[in-house]
């Protein structure tokens, strides 16, 4: 009866694996005592690496099929049977011994061979790769040598191993070896491929850059990316500041000793919160992008450290309450002769963005409110966005900018830091109120999300998602119409 053998694999294995392998038929192994029994009575050949033995399973198969005279198509009838024991011997535990005990022998062999002339020499026989070997040699070491020879071709040619001469060390073979299995059996590239390209793209440093000096180049590019309006001041002074710290912490360092455990404990200095953290990190990773781009180092150590997501959202903006900028105003009416009038009726009135150091009110010029055509022009240079947009400018605003003229009174009076924090800390006023009461009562009084947006240069979904019904359209009304206590134009 026919029954279909599994294939025999040719990598080595120790006992347990050879009778696993397949040789024997399935569900009718020997055990592992009887097997170990029969490999040496039967001089099965193995390989031995330090005190451990392994077994080539394709060489014990064929040393079964040639040297016990067992046929390709009977391997199946391979059981290793065991005697009956005697009852002594199962009462006192004997050992059980297979049946056979023919001896095998090792595929290449040593014998004296005497040569037509008489003299005696050694020779090598057996057979590599279907091919019968028989060398002479005169002394024994040259016999043995080539024998041992003839087992490593025999080893590499069932391991799909060959022998090369190369100028390659171990290692570096191994690492050849290695590369080509990552690639793969059919790279779309060459292995020269990519040592060009690495050697192309990732070089050392010629000498280690200095932190001073990096943040040094870095900050001077950035002042000419604002100098060209292509940032902002205050983006300018956050990297500066933030910059300016990195070299208080590492005054002596150089850019190759960051790692990402370093800049992590720098990031988390002084407990921030997760926001701070986060921008922190976006500062000091723009910065080593930079110095990457310049080859003073391989890699950006920043990619490595945590970034945490923000799960909050924000909610509705803070705004006032028509009462509360009817009290303002009537208050900023009689303070400094209403210096600052012009300043906080642009802010709440038409919405410009209030930061009077380095945003929209600190650019704004006299020349582009207009009155006659009522629209305040913000240009491009004034705007945060750097894009042009016209505000309209209503009817209170209008007799504000009257009563309050701008050639008479500036955007922006001398000493506005002092002034503009007495008046907020007077009316409990935060950063950017007065401009989210105007989006706020805007929304609330033209019911258009879109005419806000284009009006106050934001994106319609912030206002959608802040401002949305925040104000109701009498309340809206109550806003527009708070008026100046002087009527009559000054100046």
């Amino acid at each position: 009866m026919e029954s279909s053998q599994p294939p025999i694999s040719n990598q080595l294995t120790d006992i347990i694996g050879l009778r696993q392998c397949g040789l024997f038929p399935k569900g009718n192994e020997p055990s592992i005592g009887t097997l170990r029994n029969w490999t040496k009575l039967r001089r099965i050949p193995y390989h031995k690496v330090g005190h451990f033995i392994y077994y080539d399973p394709a060489d014990v198969s064929a040393h079964i099929r040639t040297r016990l005279r067992v046929a390709a198509n009977e391997l199946d009838a391979v059981i290793v049977h065991r005697q009956q024991p005697h009852p002594t011997q199962m009462e006192h535990g004997a050992a059980i011994r297979p049946r056979w005990s023919h001896a095998g022998r090792k595929p290449f062999k040593i014998s004296i061979f005497k040569n037509p002339s008489g003299g005696d020499c050694f020779r090598v026989s057996g057979f590599l790769h279907g091919v019968r070997i028989r060398r002479n040699f005169k002394t024994r070491p040259d016999a043995e040598a080539e024998c041992q020879l003839l087992e490593i071709q025999r080893l590499d040619a069932a391991n799909k191993f060959r022998t090369v001469v190369t100028r390659l060390t171990n290692d570096q073979l191994r690492e050849a070896e290695a590369a080509y299995q990552r690639i793969g059996d059919t790279p779309q590239r060459s292995l020269s491929f990519y040592v060009d390209h690495a050697l192309a793209t990732d070089r050392e440093p010629e000498e280690p850059k200095a932190l001073v000096d990096a943040v040094t180049d870095y900050v001077a590019g950035k002042t000419k990316e604002q100098e060209r309006t292509l940032i902002s001041i205050s983006q300018l002074r956050s990297i500066t500041r933030e910059l300016e710290t990195l070299k208080t912490r590492f005054p002596n360092g150089t850019l190759s000793q960051f790692t990402p455990e370093l800049l992590t404990a720098y990031l988390e200095r002084g407990e921030p919160s997760l926001k701070t953290y986060n921008n922190r990190r976006g500062l000091v990773s723009t910065f080593f992008k930079f110095a990457r781009r310049k080859g003073w180092i391989r890699s950006n150590p920043v990619k490595r450290t945590p970034h945490f997501r923000l799960k909050h959202r924000r909610g509705s903006a803070t705004t006032l309450t028509a009462e509360q900028v009817a009290s303002l105003m009537a208050f900023l009416e009689i303070h400094e002769d209403g210096a600052l009038v012009p300043y906080f009726a642009l802010c709440l009135f038409a919405g410009v963005r209030p930061c009077f150091r380095d945003g929209e009110m600190s650019r704004l010029q006299p020349a582009s409110v207009n009155l006659e055509t009522g629209v305040v022009h913000i240009e491009p240079e004034v705007s945060k966005v750097r894009m042009k947009r016209l505000v309209t400018i209503q009817p209170n605003l209008s007799a504000w900018l009257r009563a309050y003229p701008l050639k008479r009174y500036v955007i922006v009076p001398p000493g506005m830091a002092n002034r503009h924090r007495f008046v907020f800390a007077k009316f409990a006023l935060s950063h950017d109120i007065l401009r989210h009461t105007f989006i706020s009562m805007f929304v609330g009084k033209f019911r258009s999300i879109a005419e806000a947006a284009l009006q106050a240069g934001n994106s319609e979904e912030i206002i959608r998602r802040h401002y949305l019904d925040l104000k109701s359209a009498a309340e809206a009304e109550r806003f527009f119409g708070i008026r100046p206590q002087a009527t009559s134009e000054l100046g």
